[in-house]
């Protein structure tokens, strides 16, 4: 993944780290963002990587998906990657007012 963004932005710098334990020193950015990462969080993981976004940042940005008609809002998915290699993953909706 960092060799693809390196390839799309060579001037970016870039970090490898952990969102339940962030790299950063408290207060160091204004504004988090995170997309499609928080609704695969379970909850005891959502309030490690919500603690640790409170502890850098100012505000924080999520999107995420919506439901589709008739999906249950909580649930465990499969997943194939390219390498044929097989992933159960946990999916997890939310609304604005959820």
């Amino acid at each position: 993944m960092l060799t693809g963004a390196h390839e799309q932005a060579p001037e970016a710098e870039l970090m490898q780290g952990d969102a339940l334990a962030l790299p950063f020193p408290d207060g160091s950015f204004d504004r988090l963002f995170t997309s499609y990462f928080y609704c695969h969080l379970e909850p005891d993981e959502r309030e490690r990587f919500l603690a640790e976004a409170r502890r850098v940042a100012a505000e924080l940005v999520v999107v995420a998906s919506v439901p589709g008609a008739g999906d249950p809002v909580e649930r465990y998915e499969e997943r194939v990657l390219n390498d044929g290699s097989r992933w159960t993953v946990f999916k997890r909706y939310f609304t604005g007012e959820g």
